[in-house]
């Protein structure tokens, strides 16, 4: 069953907006009414059209962007984002230091130990991580090592 409260509180607008839309600078183009320009403003807990004044949470602006239900949006917001909801980013470099020390907990000590659950996906998620800041990836480049590194995380201290 989702929990619609908790994932208005967790998924912010602007995130789902990049999801399923495009934003610059904070703006996209409504899809509540007929938009030339970006008038849409996506804040961090909820959006505003400042042409057609349509104002909601990130169920209501997911509903509108794939033209469905409120009920419908909040499955694709879940699928999407996950139960936890938006996992904030950590940033590639301390990314980076978490999965090399996670590495290095959750390694074999010797030849006949079970492999660790979650230690192949730091392994990957390490390499991952050290060729986007040696190639100078952008932010949206990294967004998904960093989600997947903070999950990674959690699920660990679990």
């Amino acid at each position: 069953m989702i929990d619609y409260s908790k994932m208005k509180h967790t998924v912010p607008p602007i995130e789902a907006a990049k999801r399923y839309g495009s934003v610059k600078h904070g703006f996209m183009r409504c899809p509540f009414h007929a938009d030339r320009t970006p008038s849409l403003k996506l804040y961090s807990d909820h959006f505003h059209c400042f042409g057609c004044g349509a104002h909601g949470d990130v169920i209501d602006l997911a509903a509108g962007l794939l033209g469905c239900s409120k009920a419908e949006a909040a499955k694709h917001l879940e699928a999407d984002f996950g139960s936890v909801g938006f996992v904030p980013p950590l940033g590639l470099a301390a990314c980076k230091c978490e999965l090399s020390r996670c590495r290095s907990a959750l390694a074999p000590k010797s030849p006949g130990d079970v492999i660790a659950d979650g230690y192949a996906e730091a392994c990957t998620l390490d390499a991952w991580a050290g060729y986007l800041l040696d190639v100078g990836a952008s932010r949206d480049e990294t967004r998904l090592v960093e989600q997947k590194t903070a999950r990674l995380m959690e699920g660990l201290r679990d």
